[in-house]
């Protein structure tokens, strides 16, 4: 499969495709918005400097009930299964994100609405009528933009239904579809260095420690200091902080030089994400007011093109398979 599976670049929109970044940009005529950032590829690897995967240790045994975690491998093992019941999460999010440069630095900070569903069936919309193996999608609207502190509205919609991505501009009846995943296959939009939400439910311990060297920090460790109503929903969560640093030789080391998340104590739901790449740009994605299980409207999901007579400008790309990776 597409080894940039997700590239909309979200981490939410680094962690929340179409073979590279470039393919995701705007159309000329898009108003100017802050680039997002671009997710890393993953999956088996295609470069000879990648580093053999080596068993890891078995699991460390987690603490017992109402005890915290004290190590990464105690907190890796609690997170594969600490919600195999979520169907589905709904939260307002927020994402950060600073360019990094030395002088003349710009951040832009964008607020909305993110849904995921763990089970959509079949593909495209979510018919519940549709036939194929269940998918997991989610669906992003943001509706505010600040950049350097000017708050302007403005709406931008993101949508993937386990095969294709949607960016839509409703206020400039844009509308751009890829199919971002082979026929016949299926991906996780939330595994870690792949997708581009923030939200990475049920990863498997083996696969993370495969490609990071994980430590357990301080909840307050890395969280900026001009952030005080963030430090305090971590304050009030008594989250975990997961700090992760990519190995050598693979594909998040070429592109970040580390990640961070934040998970809910008393239910492990993720709270927060951080990265800082390689040209130390930092992108921060921070989930508020989570709501699990409840009733998805499949609407959220639909990647059906609007009507060209309605005056929308659309753009529909099937799969293009990377020029560098291997049949």
């Amino acid at each position: 499969m597409n080894r940039r599976v997700l590239s909309v670049g979200l981490t939410t929109l680094a962690m929340l495709g179409a073979g590279s970044a470039a393919a995701l940009q705007p159309k000329p005529g898009t108003p100017p918005v802050q680039p997002l950032p671009r997710p890393v590829p993953s999956g088996p690897k295609t470069s000879d400097m990648s580093p053999p995967r080596t068993p890891t240790k078995p699991p460390a045994k987690p603490e017992a009930a109402g005890e915290r975690f004290t190590t990464a491998d105690q907190l890796l093992t609690g997170l594969e299964t600490a919600n195999r019941d979520l169907t589905s999460l709904r939260a307002q999010i927020q994402y950060t994100r600073d360019s990094g440069r030395l002088e003349g630095a710009v951040q832009t900070v964008r607020r909305g609405t993110i849904h995921y569903a763990a089970k959509l069936p079949g593909v495209g919309a979510a018919a519940p009528d549709a036939k194929g193996p269940a998918r997991r999608g989610f669906s992003v609207r943001f509706n505010e933009m600040i950049v350097d502190q000017a708050k302007r509205d403005e709406r931008r919609e993101f949508v993937f239904d386990g095969e294709w991505l949607v960016e839509k501009y409703p206020g400039e009846k844009q509308f751009f579809k890829r199919r971002i995943v082979p026929p016949g296959e299926v991906a996780d939009p939330l595994r870690i260095g792949e997708g581009p939400f923030p939200i990475p439910i049920g990863q498997k311990r083996e696969d993370i420690q495969a490609r990071f060297d994980t430590t357990l920090v301080d909840p307050m460790e890395g969280i900026p200091d001009n952030q005080p109503r963030t430090k305090k929903i971590i304050e009030e969560d008594s989250a975990y902080q997961l700090k992760l640093i990519p190995k050598a030789g693979t594909d998040e080391a070429r592109e970040f030089k580390e990640i961070r998340l934040w998970y809910r104590s008393k239910d492990l739901l993720p709270r927060m994400a951080q990265t800082i790449n390689r040209e130390n740009g930092t992108a921060q994605v921070v989930l508020i007011e989570l709501v699990r299980n409840e009733p998805v409207d499949p609407k959220l999901f639909d990647t059906t093109p609007p009507k060209k007579e309605d005056g929308w400008q659309i753009e529909v790309d099937e799969f293009r398979k990377r020029v560098d990776e291997k049949p």
